[in-house]
């Protein structure tokens, strides 16, 4: 049995009828091709490029690079029974939710960026991705503490629910693909 959910598609590569899996790794020798082949075998979602990406002097998207690494290490270790993230797709339960994304995310105001109802099997995970976006503070300067970095992982991989939560549908496409359906906006 599956479900419907609503993705927004950032990248602008999503399409009708679609079916999205993996995406394989180009055999290479870089040092950076043997570390993703390495880390995952079985190919990587396209928000796993994302954040393998390299970047260059933009701070904040620095930070959140390392914080994905971060996040990753820590499910490998303590909570090996979640998907990677780099390994998976993200969607919402409803467009209602995925507008209100688009507008935390800051692209409500470019309708080029659509929203795409897809079709999602019925084993799932969701997560309150306020643990993964929380920035550290002390007397509201941003700072980074292992510490803090630690509870937010352990925090968004155990699925506690925060005082202000973010939902994700978190679908591991190692063990299921995603069909586009229809574009809602």
């Amino acid at each position: 049995m599956c479900a419907c959910a609503y993705h927004i598609d950032r990248s602008k590569t999503l399409y009708h009828g679609q079916i999205i899996t993996l995406i394989d790794h180009k055999p290479g020798t870089s040092d950076e091709e043997r570390f993703l082949q390495e880390l995952f075998p079985n190919g990587i979602s396209q928000a796993g490029v994302v954040y393998s990406s390299d970047i260059h002097y933009k701070m904040p998207e620095i930070a959140q690079r390392f914080k994905e690494l971060e996040f990753e290490y820590i499910r490998r270790f303590m909570f090996n029974d979640k998907p990677s993230r780099f390994q998976s797709f993200f969607c919402v339960e409803s467009n209602k939710e995925a507008r209100a994304w688009k507008k935390h995310l800051e692209l409500d105001k470019d309708s080029s960026v659509p929203i795409w109802k897809v079709r999602i099997p019925d084993r799932y995970v969701v997560l309150d991705a306020f643990w993964r976006d929380r920035q550290a503070c002390i007397e509201n300067t941003p700072i980074y503490s292992a510490w803090e970095e630690y509870l937010d992982a352990c925090n968004y991989w155990s699925a506690l629910r925060s005082e202000t939560p973010r939902l994700e549908i978190v679908i591991p496409l190692t063990l299921f693909s995603v069909e586009v359906l229809e574009r809602v906006s």
